[in-house]
């Protein structure tokens, strides 16, 4: 097995979708409240598609992770600046977002997901970033770890009470 770490290119669009989807159906399999949605109900090619205009508004990358020719894994990331105008709250900052991160089950625990993430945080200091922020479903406790061991350090919780039954 020979991995290989890279940017990604317009023919691996297809493999780009199957690790999102994955990714998604995934974590709506962790939901108790099943507030997101299955694969099934999931507009893939939609949400790639704009996570690709996303990522070319705001100077990200997209790093893939390949295996003989094969996407096994992904990596979406965007600029996110602060101290703009109407940031009252923090101070300046030029920070890294990761948008998406996702290996393949069967290539879990191979260390792919980690080169995926030294990938994109040398993106990010290329830009001279400060900080990198990265969002995890809170019920998705292996994500929670793998980040926690990669450096990163809880910032934020925000908590939801649903008022009406799922549709």
């Amino acid at each position: 097995m020979k991995i290989l770490i890279r940017t990604y290119r317009p023919s691996d669009r297809r493999g780009l979708e199957r690790c999102i989807g994955l990714l998604e159906d995934y974590i709506a399999l962790l939901d108790p409240l099943h507030r997101i949605r299955i694969l099934k109900d999931f507009d893939t090619k939609k949400y790639v598609s704009r996570s690709l205009r996303t990522v070319r508004t705001h100077k990200g990358v997209i790093y893939v992770a390949e295996d003989e020719g094969n996407i096994i894994g992904c990596i979406v990331g965007i600029l996110e600046g602060r101290g703009r105008a109407g940031d009252l709250e923090g101070y300046p900052s030029r920070d890294g977002k990761i948008l998406e991160l996702m290996v393949l089950s069967a290539y879990r625990k191979k260390r792919i997901g980690i080169q995926l993430m030294k990938a994109m945080e040398t993106y990010f200091k290329a830009l001279h970033c400060e900080a990198i922020k990265v969002e995890c479903f809170a019920l998705n406790t292996n994500a929670h770890q793998f980040y926690r061991n990669q450096g990163y350090v809880d910032r934020s919780i925000w908590l939801l009470k649903t008022l009406k039954k799922k549709r």
